[in-house]
């Protein structure tokens, strides 16, 4: 019987788990600027012609100008835990 009972009766034997519970912080949306598009090169020409060159100077130009705006987002993001800690 007593093996019946320790089958069946698990809760008899399981303690409840433990519930970690944390803080979580709400923060306000950061402006985020969506994915640019960038030029193709044109296929008919080699990779150094300078169409495909002033094509690969523009699209380094659209590039730097995304990725400055994702560091002003992680910078805002930023910016709010460090008032959050204070």
């Amino acid at each position: 019987m007593w093996a019946h009972d320790t089958f069946f009766d698990s809760k008899k034997y399981h303690p409840e788990p433990v519930v970690k519970v944390e803080h979580v912080y709400h923060y306000t949306a950061c402006p985020v600027d969506e994915k640019p598009n960038y030029v193709e090169l044109v296929k008919d020409s080699h990779l150094g012609s300078a169409r495909n060159a002033n094509i690969l100077i523009q699209n380094l130009e659209i590039m730097e100008d995304y990725n400055q705006s994702l560091l002003n987002t992680i910078e805002c993001y930023e910016d709010q835990v460090e008032e959050k800690d204070e």
